[in-house]
């Protein structure tokens, strides 16, 4: 918990097992969170008077001070506009008031970390530093240079990328500009870089559409051409890269690997470093198989098998002809990375935007692995580093993904701000749907063969080595044990997507089969005894332990006896729909004979033999029948049981980043605010939890008392008794349905800050001087008629005082001014109405972000408002011989405001109309207004916006201190302003006469 141990007592959820790991406080979280709004990839590192920006880090504080840094760049690194500041274009054209214009710009897009800035809480900035930041175009070509430069550190080559390096203008990789994007579609805005394996040496090309002049052009550059396997192999120890680890796992070391790690590519019987064994060495291989698993061979035999093995993995890659693509995007997708540090504490947070809901990961997913790469290569942390993830809604999703992924040495803790969850649960689930949902990556793995070797069992091959490679090999330390199964299932990603090979109904077959036979676990009911208990008997569709840590499934066969089949081959079956017709024949294989049709002329059926390795069956032969029965070549065989291959590799995706959730879940923290109320949205309550799972339960707890309470109220009416049985009937809740409506309620991340204390930590209620401020706001936001033109106009500025003028007055008693004061906030709609540009709906937002809660509160608390969030200095008077009385003098509202730096005031959010400053109120008597006091006939007009406006209306204006020439019969009296309007017209005053 960082410098605040002493403090636990002043926050609200300080038992929970994640603060006794944090070293981030929720302050600096929501913070950074908020900071990703800002175009980060635009800052400028180095010394502003400088060309070239170097990649250094710089203090937080600094930046958002200068918002000069913020520069748009040429190819030369030459300023050619400024993302902050209009009308400059070098640093000679901003003086003081387009600076002044720039930080309120910043405001505006990152208003949470401005105005901790500019108040005594903001010291906190003052001690982290920029380390990385970028959006979508940043980071691709970060990435590309970052490989010429990382394969050149080998090779001893020059780079040729450097931006200003004319020495070889041939080798610069010239990427297309922000500018020239535009004038792209998105599908010309992709770059592949095409990774190529042939005779064991790598090269890697940059191919993407450029332009030259104004015709797109394809653009072909080398990044590394003939990287050595030995290389390679060295490249595989410090890149984050999954394709650099996808070729490196490929060619194996055999130096280094005892060949009993091999048995599952022996096993594979078409295996060419089987049959290479068997035929160019005179291996016995099912004897070798044995051996190898009994540790009986001798150590020369040991030592002449690995020279061997090494010559068959050679002859293989020879043969293999590998090329892996990696798309790359350079559109904006709305990815944005913000990574800062503090000593050994890092932070990275994300912004992304709303996911494909056909899609099972985010399409931004790989580029955190990108991310991780660049930073390990730029030394901005170390083994003592611990990590911190935060984010807010997609980007907390991107986050929350990271966490699970990243290395257990270097994950710290994990915080997320949401007002939407269901997504995330997707992550973590496995239903029936997730069958049909879209696994493809950015990766395409092409494997050709050759001559002496099929495509097919090339492709299963690399599998095989792939796999056991995996498995035996300490791998870079930045994903993880889900390494493996994302690898394997970007390979079989690259053959065929799950949804083309198997249709829904046989997968959803596949799926109740997996859950008779143990391998999947519903958890749908959680009444069910020992729910609570773990977090896997809470998971929709855990995978169990019997299917991730074993290589078969076990099935009945045949007169109720059970074998072993090979995991990816027995869920092939399941999808083939076999009935349990599996027979042993005399020679101990087994068959399986599915028959889909019978016509006069023969049948439409399929069968399979599977034969015994070591204890578990694999299918060797595939035959089809028409009119008589054909063994399917090698080919034909690969692409038919390549659905058993994908489904297991993307079980075993989703059962790896459940079993990382559950290993790390007390480590991350879920801050969620409950919308509640399903009309404005913004009732809601604040919900912390360290369980998503708990907190789900909760949500959906809450939904069900909403959709309860409005069909309760529907009972009450006649008329909706079809409307009560639809939503009884409806399969969504009547919160999702308010989400399906047209125009879309604003919430951001400003909605957590006002439970943030103090100290810096997330409390279950609202701080004081929140609610100050939006008692002062909401009375300022009543007397402006509820326009909010004027309240943007002065949100951004520096606080200002207001002052608006009333009359108190009640008969027959005296005037409760704090009764006044809360009646002119209830009056108030707490709903704004936005334009929708290119739509005919419109999009609507809370004025005042928990005006409930603020509004329960100062009711419950009306007797101590004056002095605590007012100061009154007026006088009561009596009018009509005491018929009424009236409050005449000066209400200063939200008096606390005037300590400045001292007092937060929570008026930089975008959606909401709080503003800073203090409100002064003038009481007038007799429903008069002291417009103005004329002796000697001149008029002198008092500025106040309510009689300014009034005189607005009817077309007169007068600025303030402004006085009127004119004759007038009332004397030096107060006049009321509607007198001064009918006085004005009579006279038909010109505009123009009116001058002050």
């Amino acid at each position: 918990m960082g410098s605040n141990k002493e403090k636990e007592s002043d926050f609200a959820f300080k038992k929970l097992p994640i603060d006794s790991e944090r070293a981030v406080s929720d302050k600096e979280l929501l913070t950074f969170t908020n900071l990703t709004n800002l175009k980060w990839e635009f800052l400028d590192y180095g010394n502003k008077k400088g060309d070239l920006p170097s990649e250094a880090s710089l203090r937080l504080s600094e930046v958002l001070k200068d918002p000069e840094r913020f520069a748009i760049r040429d190819a030369e690194g030459k300023i050619q506009d400024y993302v902050y500041i209009k009308n400059a274009k070098k640093e000679e054209d901003i003086d003081q008031e387009k600076k002044e214009e720039g930080i309120r710009e910043l405001r505006q897009e990152a208003g949470i970390a401005m105005e901790y800035l500019e108040k005594d809480e903001g010291e906190f900035l003052k001690n982290w530093e920029v380390v990385y930041a970028a959006d979508n175009y940043k980071l691709v070509t970060d990435y590309i240079d970052y490989l010429k430069g990382f394969f050149s550190s080998f090779t001893g080559e020059s780079e040729g990328t450097g931006e200003g390096d004319d020495s070889d203008d041939s080798k610069r990789i010239k990427f297309p500009s922000r500018k020239d994007l535009e004038r792209l579609n998105n599908t010309e805005k992709i770059i592949k870089l095409g990774f190529s394996l042939a005779d064991a040496a790598l090269s890697i090309s940059c191919n993407y559409v450029g332009l030259d002049g104004t015709t797109p052009t394809n653009i072909s550059k080398d990044i590394a051409r003939n990287i050595s396997k030995n290389t390679i192999r060295d490249v595989i120890q410090e890149s984050e890269s999954l394709v650099l680890q996808i070729i490196g796992t490929a060619l194996l070391e055999v130096e280094k690997l005892e060949p009993k790690i091999l048995l599952p590519v022996l096993k594979y019987v078409s295996s060419p470093i089987s049959k290479y064994l068997r035929e160019q060495c005179d291996y016995d291989v099912d004897k070798l198989i044995k051996d190898l698993e009994n540790d009986s061979l001798s150590r020369v035999e040991n030592v002449k098998l690995k020279r061997d093995i090494k010559k068959a993995l050679e002859s293989y890659n020879r043969a293999m002809n590998m090329e892996i693509i990696e798309k790359l995007t350079l559109f904006d997708t709305g990815f944005r990375v913000l990574v800062l540090r503090k000593g050994d504490n890092i932070v990275i947070a994300y912004k992304g935007e709303k996911t494909d809901d056909n899609k099972v990961l985010p399409a931004e997913f790989y580029n955190l692995h990108i991310v991780y790469q660049l930073l390990v290569q730029r030394d901005f942390f170390n083994e003592e580093s611990r990590i911190s993830f935060t984010g807010y809604q997609e980007g907390a999703d991107l986050s929350f993904l990271n966490s699970l992924i990243v290395d257990e040495n270097n994950f710290g803790t994990a915080h997320f701000f949401y007002n939407s969850i269901e997504k995330t649960a997707e992550y973590l689930n496995f239903t029936r749907n997730h069958l049909d949902k879209d696994y493809k990556s950015n990766i395409e793995i092409v494997i050709s063969g050759s001559e002496d070797l099929s495509k097919a069992v090339a492709v299963r091959t690399f599998y095989a080595v792939i796999a056991v490679t995996l498995k035996g090999v300490k791998m870079a330390a930045g994903i993880a044990s889900l390494k493996t199964v994302l690898l394997t299932l970007i390979i079989w990603q690259g053959i065929k997507a799950m949804a083309e090979l198997v249709n829904a109904a046989k997968i959803r077959r596949i799926y109740d089969e997996l859950q008779k036979l143990g391998l999947i676990k519903s958890n749908d009911k959680k009444e069910r005894e020992g729910y609570l208990l773990k977090l896997e008997n809470r998971i929709k569709g855990y995978i169990t332990n019997e299917f991730m840590d074993s290589d078969y499934i076990t099935l009945e066969i045949e007169g109720g006896k059970k074998v072993d089949i090979k995991k990816e081959d027995a869920i092939y079956l399941l999808s083939k729909e076999y009935d349990d017709d599996i027979i042993k024949d005399l020679q101990g294989n087994l068959e399986v004979e599915i028959i889909r049709s019978m016509s006069r002329v023969g049948s439409d059926a399929e069968k399979y033999i599977l034969e015994e390795k070591e204890g578990i069956y694999q299918i060797t032969e595939v035959f089809t029948q028409g009119l008589i029965y054909r063994k399917l070549d090698e080919e034909e065989q690969e692409d038919k049981l390549a659905s058993g291959e994908v489904l297991t590799s993307i079980m075993e995706m989703m059962g790896g980043i459940q079993r990382n959730y559950i290993n790390r879940a007390a480590r991350i923290r879920f801050n969620y605010y409950d919308k509640g109320d399903f009309v404005s949205r913004e009732a809601g309550d604040l919900i912390i939890k360290d369980n998503l799972l708990d907190l789900l339960d909760e949500i959906e707890e809450s939904n069900q008392e909403v959709d309860s309470k409005i069909i309760n109220y529907l009972k009450t009416i006649p008329e909706s008794r079809e409307i009560e049985n639809l939503l009884k009937k409806a399969t969504i809740t009547v919160n999702e349905l308010m989400d399906k409506l047209p125009g879309e309620t604003l919430i951001n991340e400003f909605i957590f800050m006002p439970y943030i204390s103090k100290e810096g930590y997330l409390e279950n209620e609202l701080r004081e001087e929140y609610i100050a401020s939006v008692f002062k706001s909401m009375i300022q936001y009543h007397y402006e008629d509820q326009k909010k033109h004027y309240l943007d106009r002065i949100k951004y500025e520096k606080g200002e005082k207001v002052q608006y003028s009333d009359d108190f007055k009640k008969l027959f008693g005296e005037v409760d001014l704090s009764e006044e004061l809360l009646q002119k906030m209830e009056e108030i709609s707490n709903i704004i109405f936005v334009e929708k540009p290119y739509s005919q709906y419109d999009d609507y937002h809370a004025a005042f972000n928990h005006y409930r809660k603020v509004l329960e509160k100062l009711r419950s608390e009306k007797e101590k408002l004056e002095n605590k969030y007012y100061k009154d200095g007026s006088e009561k008077m009596e009018g009509f011989k005491g018929l009424f009385t009236s409050i005449v003098g000066l209400i200063t509202v939200n008096p606390a405001a005037e300590k400045g730096k001292t007092v937060m005031e929570y008026k930089y959010n975008p959606y909401d109309c709080i503003t800073g400053g203090i409100l002064e109120i003038i009481g007038l008597k007799e429903h008069t207004e002291e417009v103005a006091f004329f002796p000697e006939y001149d008029i002198f007009i008092r500025h106040t916006e309510l009689g300014r406006k009034s005189l607005l209306a009817q077309g007169i204006d007068i600025k303030k201190g402004a006085k009127i020439e004119m004759k007038c019969s009332r004397g030096g009296k107060p006049i009321k302003t509607a007198d001064l309007i009918k006085y004005c017209k009579k006279h038909e005053r010109p505009k123009e006469n009116l001058s002050g």
